[in-house]
């Protein structure tokens, strides 16, 4: 009770002493508003003090130079604690804050000390007075402590959303180090061994910026971290950021840019791309995935450079979860003209070569393809937090959307595929790109161009395929059909025995027509009347057409929706494989549309 009384007493002081101190200062505004007082302090007292402050140590700083000047070369000699630190005292009268690496920190604030009858290094422990630590997120706890050891108080800058630092110390071995030092007892059961490693400390899932948060007691926002924050984001574009703060600050980050204007390019923008990716010891690559972003790079080099007065090596990076397609990215850029290597190159690598980095637009390949799980994107919040928020103007993804419209909810990939796909206009166009191992297989490629290619091509498959035909078609239109001759043809067809397929997504098809019918029901009763399957999957992106099991046709054309001619028609291109070898290639893909539609 003599305590609390104590302190009531001395709140009472220093509250009279601030009123005191206000009111001295102005008189424009009340006491109780202290984002004004300390506007104001900021305006008319601090810098004016910093100055005089300045001036001061300048001062203290002749004095003591004064002393030892007449002494100065044997006293730069001395290493002993007696000389060293007032040495330091003197370096920062001058200059308070020194900057260095936590490889460097430890040699610097040294000595030499007496023990026994020799001389041996010393430190000087707890002399700084405040060490602060820059992305500390990316610091391995082990890496930072001798420096803490140096310090009386740290004061620790970081994002653990950010990437998280690389330990080569394994699980085990931690919890070997952390028993053989007393740190834990060789007898602790395994939820006391959970706790210890969540508290961050451990060398293989800490972080300097993780132990600072598991010891600060402060914490203003309870679904967040503990620890202060710094919420303005300046960078971006508001559509961009808005994965970042969905994702990982919890709605809390308050976008200060705007919305996104003057650009060609969607904020967020996709180009689907199916393509096959390949295993490479522990890494992945996707050459079609490489190859469609070194050409689109290199048809909008010219705009680009124009619009920014850039070099497009200074314009754009490539970020991929693997360093095996970063290899076929600077290799397929490098094909193109693109500068990868040396200086003035343009950045291609995992999402690390970004980290702390920005450029105004960011190129995502995923390398994954259909029938992947994709999931190591998912293992942390980072990788994708890290490549969307370091674009500027852009971020676009250049891939295999399925991989991110199956992921599941709530994933970082499901959270951006919610982003994507939420605009029509977010969705790139561009040539299919032939794909090599198909090449390798196929007896026969044909390139088709334009509506008319494509409408030759389809009226010739469902004259003569003799088993299945299987229709991708996101966008399904019962008039398209009928307009083209499409629907009788597929009567025909079915007359004769021929399973046909037809894939479309509800949700693109669910405007409703003057009857009350959507346009989605009206498609599957006209199919339906003619034995043709409508087989409803969301968030479609492929637009294939395979007959029997020998010929494979894939690329951007909307077979049974697009607009022939008019305004809306576009310029579209898709390849036709044929041949035996695409029996492998056709049942891969009918795997992957079973598995996404309902049965």
């Amino acid at each position: 009770m003599n305590r609390a009384m104590s302190l009531i007493d001395e709140a009472k002081t220093a509250e009279e002493r601030y009123q005191s101190a206000v009111t001295a200062l102005s008189a424009d505004f009340a006491a109780s508003d202290l984002n004004g007082v300390d506007t104001f302090a900021d305006c008319h007292i601090r810098f004016p003090l910093f100055l005089l402050a300045t001036h001061y140590w300048e001062g203290r700083w002749l004095l003591e130079m004064e002393k030892v000047l007449p002494d100065i070369d044997k006293e730069q000699k001395r290493s002993g604690r007696k000389a060293v630190i007032p040495r330091w005292h003197r370096r920062m009268m001058l200059m308070p804050c020194a900057v260095a690496t936590f490889a460097t920190l430890p040699g610097k604030m040294t000595c030499r000390a007496k023990r026994g009858n020799t001389f041996v290094d010393d430190y000087l422990y707890d002399f700084i007075d405040l060490l602060i630590i820059d992305e500390a997120g990316q610091v391995l706890p082990e890496i930072a402590a001798p420096s803490l050891a140096l310090a009386k108080q740290a004061l620790v800058v970081g994002d653990t959303r950010q990437i998280e630092p690389i330990s080569n110390i394994a699980k085990p071995i931690d919890l070997g180090n952390l028993r053989k030092f007393g740190v834990i007892s060789g007898e602790t059961d395994k939820t006391s061994s959970i706790n210890i490693l969540s508290s961050s400390f451990s060398s293989h899932s800490g972080s300097v910026m993780a132990c600072a948060q598991n010891a600060c007691r402060y914490q203003p926002y309870p679904d967040l971290d503990r620890g202060l924050y710094l919420f303005e984001h300046r960078r971006c574009f508001d559509e961009i950021i808005e994965f970042s703060n969905v994702l990982c600050y919890r709605g809390h980050l308050q976008p200060k840019r705007g919305p996104a204007k003057d650009i060609d390019l969607p904020p967020m923008g996709y180009l689907h791309i199916d393509g096959a990716a390949h295993s490479a010891g522990g890494s992945r690559f996707n050459p079609t995935e490489a190859q469609t972003i070194a050409r689109w790079l290199a048809a909008h080099r010219e705009s680009l450079e124009n619009r920014y007065r850039q070099n497009l090596e200074s314009i754009l990076a490539i970020v991929t979860p693997f360093g095996k397609q970063a290899q076929e990215l600077r290799q397929a850029c490098g094909a193109v003209g693109i500068r990868v290597n040396g200086a003035g190159a343009m950045t291609i690598g995992t999402v690390h070569s970004l980290q702390g980095a920005e450029r105004p637009i960011v190129l995502f390949s995923p390398a994954y393809a259909k029938g992947m799980d994709g999931s190591f994107i998912d293992s942390s919040t980072s990788m994708l937090n890290v490549a969307v928020s370091r674009a500027k103007d852009n971020f676009l993804v250049f891939g295999d959307m399925d991989l991110f419209s199956r992921a599941p909810y709530g994933s970082p990939r499901k959270v951006l595929n919610e982003l994507l796909v939420a605009r029509p206009e977010n969705a790139l166009e561009f040539d299919v790109q032939p794909r090599e191992d198909l090449k390798k297989k196929a007896a026969e490629v044909k390139m088709l161009r334009d509506a008319d290619d494509h409408d030759v091509f389809l009226r010739d498959i469902l004259a003569s395929a003799q088993k299945t035909i299987e229709i991708v078609s996101p966008w399904t239109i019962k008039s398209t059909m009928e307009k083209n001759g499409f629907l009788s043809l597929m009567r025909d067809a079915a007359s004769r025995g021929v399973r046909i397929d037809v894939y479309a997504d509800p949700l693109l098809n669910d405007r409703i027509n003057d009857d009350g019918v959507s346009q989605y029901d009206e498609a599957e009763t006209a199919l339906s009347a003619i034995g043709v399957n409508l087989h409803p999957v969301s968030q479609l992106h492929s637009k294939i057409v395979t007959a029997d099991q020998d010929v494979f046709c894939i690329g951007s054309f909307n077979w049974l929706s697009a607009d022939r001619v008019g305004r809306y028609a576009r310029h579209e291109t898709s390849l036709v494989y044929s041949g035996d070898e695409m029996t492998s290639e056709i049942e891969r893909f009918r795997e992957n549309l079973g598995l996404r539609s309902p049965q």
